[in-house]
């Protein structure tokens, strides 16, 4: 190879790509964000999020797995970024900027793993290299980075289980599908919405007369991925049981979780916001909480209760539960109803009316270039290879729209989006191409 194609294959290389957005990210997160923080932070949240922090200082301080010093260990959060945020904070100190660098790096290691699925499925090098570009440059994937939240780590470990599920379906190979649910159950001490992915790809693929052929080895080949799954979070689940005699394989939060959703569905009207409504739905399972008698410590914000018993996060979660059940079903249209609006807010809803009309000049390109993807995909001779992404983006809304969404949750699809509008956008330039040579002879 001469120097001339030696650059020139340099040049377009995903590291190449990948590690020139991720540098320039870098710039913007790290020296220009903090002089804009303040004015972005009421809309988007580019601070840390969701209590992982506070996890991780006690943990970094020796308090163990808890919120605070007097409260209970806690189940309330998987505990996969938690730790790793403990072991940066221990190494290079409790900051932000740590958190951030952090991010970035789990982002570039996932858009090379999308550049290689990206080149998997479509058989095409510049969707190789227009994939993870796509992915690294959509604006929520950039917020997400500047938040200490659990998005990059759970999308970097999402897209090797998929590169590896991926192999394992190709080669056949029962190690190659335990190496799969290796890094299923790595994903789901991050976040474990797809923990039971591999399960509804397996029936949707017995719509094909040939797997309903291959069905007795493909149920031993996906038990050995679940096995290997259940085994990461063997440790937790372990735990969890010692301290509530429950088993609790992932977090304690699904009742916390239905609440909100079902608060936000009844209540979110255009004279309030999203985030205005779901504070308030704070207010009413604290209430619950209450009147249970169950005892948490005191706080201000009443997002999250913190209990003095781990045993009680079970019980508040399982009253909030049957308390949705009985108004589910006191009212059948309900859950449909709010089923459908969750659709639009796993997409597109953010913390006011005005981020969530962002939010639709954000998205919808990427999810009109994806459908043309996905169209073009299924009728090429690789359709196979399209249809386990589109299953999964059918399995991530069938897990969130009945329970709870908003636009952040819908980001780790950003890079399955990515590879089809790739898909699509090159489909048109291949097109475009041989419309020119055609016209010019």
């Amino acid at each position: 190879m001469n120097s001339s194609s030696l650059r020139t294959h340099f040049e377009v290389s995903p590291v190449w790509i990948a590690g020139t957005l991720v540098f320039l990210k870098a710039v913007l997160l790290l020296l220009v964000l903090p002089s804009f923080q303040a004015w972005i932070a009421p809309n988007y949240g580019v601070g840390f999020a969701d209590d992982y922090d506070v996890l991780a200082r006690n943990i970094a301080s020796g308090n163990g797995y808890r919120f605070f010093p007097d409260t209970a260990l806690t189940m309330m959060r998987e505990p996969g970024y938690p730790l790793v945020l403990a072991g940066l904070f221990h190494l290079f100190g409790d900051s932000i900027s740590i958190a951030r660098i952090a991010n970035l790096i789990f982002s570039f290691f996932a858009a090379l793993s999308l550049s290689r699925l990206a080149r998997n499925i479509s058989g095409n090098e510049w969707v190789a290299r227009l994939a993870p570009a796509l992915f690294l440059i959509h604006p929520g994937i950039v917020l997400s980075e500047a938040r200490g939240g659990v998005e990059d780590l759970f999308i970097m470990l999402l897209l090797l289980f998929l590169e590896a599920l991926y192999r394992a379906i190709d080669e056949n190979r029962y190690r190659h599908f335990v190496i799969a649910g290796l890094l299923l159950g790595l994903s789901a001490t991050v976040r474990s919405t797809a923990l039971l992915f591999p399960g509804f790809l397996l029936v949707c693929s017995l719509l094909s007369a040939k797997y309903r052929q291959m069905l007795p080895s493909m149920l031993t080949r996906f038990a050995c991925l679940m096995a290997a799954a259940v085994l990461v979070l063997a440790p937790w689940t372990v735990r969890n049981y010692q301290l509530t005699g429950a088993i609790v394989p992932t977090a304690s939060v699904a009742g916390v979780s239905a609440y909100a959703g079902y608060h936000i569905c009844t209540h979110l009207t255009f004279d309030n916001t999203f985030y205005a409504v779901d504070a308030d739905a704070g207010n009413a399972r604290t209430a619950v909480a209450r009147n249970a008698g169950l005892k948490f410590k005191e706080m201000d914000n009443h997002y999250y209760l913190y209990f003095y018993d781990t045993r009680d996060e079970l019980t508040y979660n399982h009253l909030l539960t049957e308390r949705l059940k009985k108004l589910y079903l006191e009212s059948p249209m309900l859950l449909p109803t709010c089923a459908a609006k969750n659709l639009f807010h796993f997409w597109f809803s953010g913390k006011n009316w005005r981020v969530t009309t962002l939010n639709v000049f954000i998205q919808l390109p990427y999810l009109l270039l994806a459908g043309f993807g996905f169209y073009f995909g299924l009728r090429g001779d690789r359709k196979a290879l399209y249809v386990p992404l589109l299953i999964f983006v059918a399995y991530t809304l069938c897990v969130y729209t009945p329970i709870l969404a908003q636009a952040r949750y819908s980001l780790h699809l950003a890079p399955i989006l990515s590879l089809a509008a790739a898909t699509a956008l090159m489909r048109r330039w291949n097109s475009s191409r041989s419309d020119s040579v055609l016209t010019s002879s």
